[in-house]
């Protein structure tokens, strides 16, 4: 049985959404209609290796820039926190990746503020950008802690 709606209308529906939000918000942003959803991620297995990853975002958001992406503060230093760069914009909006400053920051050129990460180099592939938005349009869910994830999973 199909779940009836794509990232494409999802993303349509936001869309609208975003341009009532604010002005001046996203431009230039990746097409991701031709990447197939994901209806189950998970922050730990998923999302956080995005970060950590040959230090593409911990490198600098380690502790360097102010916003810590390291396993142990990624998740509570993102969803439902205000920007620190534009006031009542969410850094993950669940539910919302076009008006969440990360998913601009990873799939537009022109996010509603700063520049697209990471800096200074090629953008991610489309598909961890699609993986980021599903994320976010599911809810930015909360996955079992690390630390006793192992307890539950083959015991």
């Amino acid at each position: 049985m199909g779940h009836g709606l794509s990232r494409l209308s999802i993303g349509v529906i936001g869309l609208s959404l975003t341009v009532t939000a604010f002005a001046g918000g996203p431009s230039g942003c990746s097409d991701l209609s031709g990447v197939p959803m994901t209806f189950s991620v998970l922050y730990y297995d998923d999302i956080q290796p995005l970060f950590s990853d040959n230090d593409r975002c911990t490198g600098c958001h380690g502790g360097l820039a102010g916003l810590f992406l390291e396993p142990d503060f990624s998740y509570g230093n993102l969803v439902g926190v205000n920007s620190s760069q534009q006031g009542g914009l969410l850094r993950v909006a669940p539910g919302d990746p076009l008006n969440s400053l990360l998913f601009q920051k990873l799939a537009c050129d022109n996010p509603a503020v700063g520049s697209r990460m990471p800096l200074g180099a090629d953008p991610i592939p489309l598909a961890e950008q699609a993986l980021v938005m599903d994320w976010i349009l599911l809810g930015a869910g909360f996955d079992t802690d690390p630390l006793f994830r192992d307890q539950f999973e083959g015991s």
